[in-house]
């Protein structure tokens, strides 16, 4: 599946051929606080078929728990996240908020459930409030 995208201000945009067009979840301590949210999504494009088309991202090199390296890719001016690159990875794994066809994605998996927040698994009977 082809995908772009772009930051909320615009000023970094991209374009990839996804490997598959599901989402991974991952609810670990370091994605929740990445993310600011409780899991973070991503889907996976190999890295020879991601293009930055416009500007220029900043990246924030982390290091695990296992001393693996991973670049966290986000935009200077407004900060979204954008996407990842671990050291030794042949894949990009791609924030989906900011892929333009995000609503034709599914989620499929989910890791670090451990780490997660009980009440983020199922948010169906909470109250909703307009807009929706």
């Amino acid at each position: 599946m082809h995908i772009d995208g772009e930051c909320f201000c615009r000023a970094v945009a991209y374009e990839a051929d996804l490997v598959s067009p599901e989402i991974g979840l991952c609810h670990c301590s370091d994605c929740q606080a990445f993310s600011g949210s409780p899991y973070r999504a991503t889907v996976e494009a190999r890295s020879s078929d991601f293009r930055v088309t416009r500007g220029e991202a900043r990246a924030y090199v982390k290091t695990g728990a296992s001393s693996g390296r991973s670049a966290q890719y986000f935009c200077a001016t407004c900060g979204s996240n954008l996407y990842r690159i671990a050291e030794g990875e042949e894949t990009v794994g791609i924030r989906i908020g900011t892929i333009r066809q995000r609503h034709q994605l599914t989620p499929a998996r989910q890791t670090w459930i451990a780490s997660g927040l009980g009440w983020a698994q199922d948010i169906r009977a909470l109250k909703v409030t307009p807009p929706s």
